[in-house]
């Protein structure tokens, strides 16, 4: 995946210095533009003497959409010009470039020749990347890039300019006003990011010797956990045993507890209980030593799901406690909600129902702190049902309404909460 991914950074990296088109056509879905967009966003870092521009704002109007692009550059431009004497100044922004009535092309044709008085250096090139996230108007997003083409003779403000333009395959607008038109100095670019794809490359990527032997195994980490995350167990699992033993051999204790807390999962998955129990114990053991909490508090849920489902409720709950410390050391709220929920039904099982009441009551005080309004919610219900069944009504009726005012919440879509604190 890596190499794909360098491969696409490198294309739109090389191609502001490439002597043969104007255009770039990046065909990629609306998915993909945060990753492609940070990817061009590494260009800027890599080309210093070049001025990169990258945009990925949705267009609704052809004047919004470049209005944009010009107030950035405006903005940029103002707090250069505004620095002490000695530093220096560029020209002001021409008049045309900020006139909002002006056609949306020829303002950005007079951006791309001003910017080249704003590069590092002389011959310097002006690159300037447009990949809307979303296109909600093709005809807008036509208006806009139809003049940035080579029609004929070179034009001044193609001069030293490169433009990267983003069309979506889905709903084509800028490969088929190519074709239409016979442009020539226009090349089209495929990225493809989908999952398929991305797996594609991770197996050719794993599969290939001339890849050092590290970054291969590295590789064949993220095809287990994506086979994991496709139920391919059996695959899962074969991969997480070669990748340990590799990882002991290498002295890679982070791997190595990665690889027996995937391996505790997979096998959980698989139903193989007593196994996964022995490799999530592994696992705490190499990640505690090691200093990882994040794997350290992954096996230990692993655990506790582990030991509640074999019936060990007593070792359930310690994991579970543990568990519950790594995560507060961690100030991981969001987990200990959840733990609260399972600590709480432990308790239950056990028939501790005053254990059980208490944890719950400190999970429905921490959901709310945190906002987790599902969490908050699945624990009243829990509330509300020991409350019922202990005949304790006033406090059932306190849960169930709380309850409600958490659902009416949930259901408006609510991102904070006004209701009462439940206690």
């Amino acid at each position: 995946m890596q190499r794909k991914l360098e491969a696409i950074h490198r294309t739109l990296r090389d191609f502001g210095h490439q002597r043969r088109d104007l255009t770039l056509i990046v065909r990629a879905r609306d998915p993909d533009v945060p990753l492609l967009a940070k990817l061009a966003e590494r260009t800027r870092q890599e080309r210093p003497d070049d001025l990169v521009l990258v945009f990925a704002h949705a267009v609704d109007s052809a004047a919004a959409y470049v209005t944009t692009i010009v107030d950035y550059v405006r903005a940029e431009i103002e707090d250069l010009r505004a620095r002490p004497e000695g530093d220096e100044a560029p020209p002001p922004v021409p008049a045309l470039v900020l006139d909002a009535a002006a056609p949306p092309t020829r303002r950005l044709q007079e951006l791309a020749a001003y910017l080249r008085a704003c590069t590092p250096t002389d011959d310097g090139r002006v690159v300037l990347m447009l990949l809307p996230s979303a296109v909600r108007n093709p005809q807008a997003w036509a208006e806009i890039a139809s003049g940035l083409f080579l029609r004929g003779e070179v034009e001044p403000w193609m001069v030293r300019a490169r433009f990267v333009l983003r069309d979506d395959p889905r709903a084509q607008v800028l490969v088929p006003f190519v074709d239409q038109h016979r442009l020539a100095g226009a090349a089209i670019y495929e990225v493809d990011l989908r999952t398929k794809a991305m797996i594609d490359a991770l197996a050719e990527e794993a599969r290939d010797p001339s890849v050092p032997r590290p970054q291969r195994m590295m590789t064949i980490l993220q095809l287990a956990c994506l086979d994991f995350s496709y139920g391919r167990l059996d695959e899962a699992l074969a991969k997480y045993g070669a990748l340990y033993n590799y990882f002991v051999e290498s002295e890679n204790p982070a791997a190595q507890a990665f690889c027996l807390q995937g391996a505790g999962d997979t096998l959980r998955r698989l139903g193989r209980l007593a196994e996964a129990k022995a490799r999530y114990q592994q696992a705490i053991a190499v990640s505690t030593s090691a200093s990882l909490p994040a794997v350290s508090l992954n096996a230990a849920l692993g655990l506790g799901e582990t030991c509640a489902a074999r019936q060990e409720l007593a070792e359930a709950r310690q994991w579970y406690t543990l568990a519950d410390q790594i995560a507060s050391q961690t100030l991981n709220g969001v987990v200990r909600c959840d733990l609260a929920e399972k600590l709480g039904a432990i308790h239950l099982a056990a028939r501790d129902y005053g254990g059980a009441a208490t944890i719950w009551l400190r999970g429905a005080e921490l959901s709310r702190e945190q906002r987790y309004f599902t969490r908050w919610a699945a624990i009243l219900e829990r509330l509300a049902a020991l409350y019922r069944e202990a005949r304790m009504h006033d406090q059932a009726r306190q849960a169930e309404t709380t309850l409600g005012q958490v659902r009416a919440l949930l259901s408006r879509g609510h991102a904070s909460c006004d209701c009462g604190v439940f206690a």
